[in-house]
C-alpha cells in the first residue's frame, strides 16, 4: 500500500521492488531501489517510478486506455496484468465490483486495450471526458501543474 504521503496521489503498485545497478561514474557499485506504480495529478494519469523517497513520472494519459500500452515497455510488465491491478484498485476505492470481461483476442495487447477501454467507461477515469475524476477516487486536492 502507498505510504502516507503517496496515499494522496497514488492509485495502485504495479510490481513489487526491485533493484538494478545504479547507473553514473560515482555510483557504479551502488543498487537502485524501485518500483512502478499508478499515480494521479489534477489532470491525467501517470505511470511512475517509485525510487525509496523519491518519485519520477514517466508517461502521462488522461485516461488507461493510452496509458495501458507503456506497461510493457516502461514497466516491464504483461498490459494485461497492469490494467486488471488498476481496476482491481479502482473497485476497492469505489466499492463497485462492475465484473468486467475483456473480450477474446488473438493480442495481448489488444485484449489490455479492451479491458483499459471498458475500465475508462466504467470507472469514468477519462480526464478529458469526465469531471473530477481526481476528487471521485482521492478526495479534494492536489493542486494544477504550473509547467
Amino acid at each position: 500500500m502507498p505510504n502516507e504521503t503517496e496515499s494522496q496521489s497514488v492509485l495502485c503498485y504495479l510490481t513489487d521492488w526491485q533493484e538494478r545497478p545504479s547507473e553514473g561514474p560515482k555510483s557504479k557499485t551502488d543498487t537502485l531501489r524501485f518500483r512502478f506504480g499508478i499515480s494521479v495529478s489534477p489532470n491525467q494519469w501517470m505511470l511512475t517510478e517509485f525510487r525509496d523517497a523519491l518519485a519520477l513520472h514517466r508517461t502521462y494519459a488522461s485516461n488507461f486506455s493510452d496509458l495501458t500500452p507503456t506497461f510493457k515497455t516502461i514497466a516491464g510488465i504483461r498490459a494485461f496484468d497492469g490494467i486488471k491491478k488498476v481496476q482491481e484498485a479502482l473497485e476497492a476505492v469505489a466499492k463497485i465490483n462492475p465484473n468486467l470481461k475483456p473480450l477474446p483476442t488473438k493480442d495481448d495487447i489488444e485484449l489490455a486495450l479492451d479491458f483499459a477501454n471498458q475500465v475508462d467507461s466504467f470507472y469514468q477515469t477519462d480526464f478529458a471526458i469526465h469531471d473530477n475524476v481526481r476528487e471521485r477516487y482521492f478526495g479534494a486536492g492536489g493542486e494544477e501543474d504550473d509547467e
